[in-house]
């Protein structure tokens, strides 16, 4: 009987244990999403953070000049990236999930060319609040159809998402 499913990710593999899901990295991608992220989300908000200010600099500017046409564009641009700041305390970047600590597992189908398939898990982690993972699968570029369709099929056999 086979205890451990691998899968092929974006930045390396997914392993499938019986007690829990485990994201190893591998390859160029894999090197460089540990040197930008490691286990954190912290580094891709402070990037967030430092386009802010240099927004709200251009912002100023642009309000003194009285160019408004670009002081909205500015304003538009600092509202979405502190969207995307707020929603990132959701998200982690953990190597390792219990099974028992999953609480749902959606997939998100590719839209050709445009976006890649991916799983987004629904979990508790150890401090009790409840995070998601984006799990990317591989690009278009490299059969990334048949990946997904393989992804999905463990994923079903593994009874954790449920359709």
């Amino acid at each position: 009987m086979e205890t451990e499913k691998i899968f092929k990710t974006k930045t390396g593999y997914c392993h499938i244990l019986p007690d829990k899901i485990v994201f190893t990295r591998d390859g160029v991608i894999g090197n460089l999403a540990s040197t930008v992220s490691g286990n954190h989300i912290y580094q891709s908000v402070i990037i967030y953070l430092a386009a802010v200010g240099f927004l709200t600099y251009l912002l100023i500017n642009n309000y003194a000049e009285k160019n408004y046409v670009l002081v909205g564009l500015d304003a538009g641009l600092i509202a979405l990236l502190l969207y995307y700041i707020v929603r990132a305390f959701s998200y982690s970047v953990t190597p390792v999930i219990e099974r028992s600590s999953i609480q749902q597992i959606v997939y998100k189908k590719a839209v050709p060319m445009l976006t890649r398939s991916s799983f987004e898990i629904h979990f508790t982690n150890e401090k009790g609040r409840t995070k998601k993972r984006l799990v990317f699968l591989p690009g278009s570029l490299t059969n990334s159809e048949s990946i997904a369709n393989e992804a999905l099929t463990i994923m079903r056999s593994e009874h954790l998402i449920n359709d």
